[in-house]
């Protein structure tokens, strides 16, 4: 398969784990059971620009509560709430002549991890749709070809250079 990415592998290593943050994770999680999640990414793909919304095409989304243990090993990440989300495809660039699909090819894919998002969010104090927000657009500006610096603006809501 192609192009691997994925959204914030790791956790803030200035705030060490504790029962507060347990605590915490538990109450979002509580707070954002797995239908809830889901909705929250779909509208998220619903509520992309119809410019952005337009030049994705054939990609599956897909949210578990964590990602695989091969996935982490393939990724070099020894922590399993350390990826938060992940792409899974040919990035468009990199696609023969810049063409689309239309050939019967498998969908690429995007892997939101729902206990991983809600412990960043535990950590950090980030509202969880808006983390859940950033990691949908980081994974689909991988999907997109963008560089690290495009996915930054991507999230953040920055106009481009």
């Amino acid at each position: 398969m192609g192009a691997s990415g994925g959204h914030r592998s790791g956790l803030p290593p200035a705030r060490p784990w504790s029962r507060r943050h347990e605590r915490r994770r538990a109450a979002l999680a509580a707070e954002w059971p797995p239908e809830r999640f889901v909705a929250e990414a779909e509208g998220v793909v619903a509520g992309l620009p119809d410019w952005f919304r337009g030049r994705v095409e054939n990609v599956a989304f897909f949210v578990a509560e964590r990602p695989p243990e091969p996935v982490l090993r393939e990724m070099g990440i020894g922590d399993p709430l350390g990826l938060l989300g992940l792409y899974r495809g040919v990035p468009l660039p990199e696609r023969a002549g810049g063409a689309g699909y239309g050939h019967g090819e498998l969908p690429d894919t995007i892997h939101l991890y729902r206990q991983p998002i809600l412990a960043w969010c535990a950590r950090t104090g980030e509202d969880v749709a808006a983390c859940i927000r950033s990691t949908v657009l980081h994974e689909l500006g991988h999907y997109l070809g963008l560089d690290d610096e495009a996915l930054e603006r991507l999230e953040t809501g920055e106009p481009g250079p």
